[in-house]
């Protein structure tokens, strides 16, 4: 029962251009001090624990149960890759136009319409939506981690 582990699209303000020079700040794509930027989604101050998951998913203790977990863990990992492709696909564009505003001349009217794209997309990362969205889908992958586990857990034992 794998789950699917999207890696974090972010890019880094360190990382040269394709023109070999650095990068440059520039207005409406603010930077944190650390040098990345806000696209990474799957860290945060408020990680789950499996512990969390111990009084609802105890160990199985029978076939019953373990077939009751694998038909929440299927409905669940549906829900958890949905929201992964989503939230994958704003962070792949915020990514591309990253890119793109690199690539382009600073100021030109295609520029100024990939930045006016860029900040609408980062607008939608800060929406109340997408931050529901996020948190729902770091819960879920910590379900299905705790879930999975006990099964394997049992399958081992039996």
């Amino acid at each position: 029962m794998p789950l699917q582990n999207g890696a974090p699209y972010s890019s880094s303000s360190e990382a040269a251009s394709s023109s070999g020079q650095p990068k440059k700040r520039r207005a409406g794509r603010p930077r944190r001090s650390d040098g990345r930027d806000d696209t990474d989604y799957n860290s945060s101050g408020d990680e789950l624990d499996d512990d969390d998951f111990d009084s609802e998913f105890p160990p199985i203790a029978n076939e019953d149960q373990r077939n009751n977990y694998k038909q929440e863990f299927d409905r669940d990992h549906l829900e958890y890759k949905d929201l992964q492709a989503e939230l994958d696909a704003i962070n792949k564009d915020l990514s591309n136009l990253d890119r793109e505003l690199d690539e382009l001349q600073e100021g030109s009217p295609q520029y100024l319409d990939a930045l006016d794209e860029y900040n609408k997309i980062r607008d939608v990362k800060k929406s109340a939506d997408y931050q529901a969205k996020r948190h729902r889908c770091k819960y879920l992958k910590h379900k299905l981690n705790h879930i999975k586990k006990m099964v394997s857990d049992y399958d081992r034992r039996a």
